[in-house]
């Protein structure tokens, strides 16, 4: 059986994998490749903000060289205005590449931290998760990720407007029975293990309709299987 992500203590794991672990604030995370901390989306987005502050700076210096130009004065400031526009146009390809890296790094790392917080099987729920997820952004320029529905829409969770988060969607799967099986603190019914679709026969992905079906094949047949399905 896989490992999970996060645990709470050093003592829910044998001895001898304990130095697999590193410890984060509210517990000890697998110590892997690939895995985006909070730490390093934090400063990415000191990066972006940063960034964003230096493009606003440039804009203001071509404004006012531009102002300069329709009233000319000793100096011809032309040159300083195309060495200005061309400055703030790599500004602006950098922010956008920022932006882009901070967007992928902020959603693997709350679908990380959601499945790590849930014991959940990162293998499993990972790619399921991602096709529920949105990642926004707020009044502030801060990132968030929040769950959408089947139209890419904001899921709202109760009456009073509250969007669903990523770690309220898996608490959801947790208590299907049918998703049971993906997390690693299964609850029991006391009527035998949960039923559910075994996959057999199956040749397509388009085939496995629902989280359910995708997860259930995933947990009898592997991962490798699951991604070997034909996508037509």
């Amino acid at each position: 059986m896989s490992l999970p992500f996060k645990i709470k203590s050093l003592n829910d794991v044998a001895e001898s994998l304990r130095s697999l672990y590193k410890e984060v604030e509210g517990g000890f995370v697998l110590d892997v490749d690939g895995v985006e901390s909070k730490e390093d989306v934090e400063k990415l987005q000191a990066t972006l903000q940063k960034e964003r502050q230096a493009a606003k700076d440039l804009k203001s210096k071509v404004d006012e060289l531009s102002k300069k130009i329709q009233k000319p004065g000793d100096t011809d400031p032309s040159a300083q205005l195309q060495a200005a526009l061309k400055e703030l146009e790599e500004q602006k390809n950098k922010l956008t590449e920022t932006k882009g890296r901070l967007h992928s790094k902020v959603l693997e790392s709350e679908i990380s931290a959601a499945i790590g917080e849930t014991k959940g099987n990162q293998k499993i729920l990972a790619k399921l998760i991602k096709d529920n997820l949105k990642v926004v952004e707020d009044e502030s320029g801060q990132m968030k990720v929040v769950v959408v529905d089947e139209n890419g829409n904001p899921r709202i969770k109760d009456a009073k407007g509250s969007v669903m988060q990523p770690v309220e969607l898996l608490q959801e799967w947790k208590k299907d029975p049918d998703l049971a099986h993906a997390f690693y603190a299964q609850e029991k019914s006391g009527t035998g293990a949960p039923s559910h679709h075994s996959g057999a026969g199956t040749n397509s992905a388009k085939e496995l309709k629902t989280e359910k079906d995708k997860v259930s094949f995933i947990a009898e047949h592997g991962f490798d299987a699951f991604t070997k399905l034909s996508k037509e």
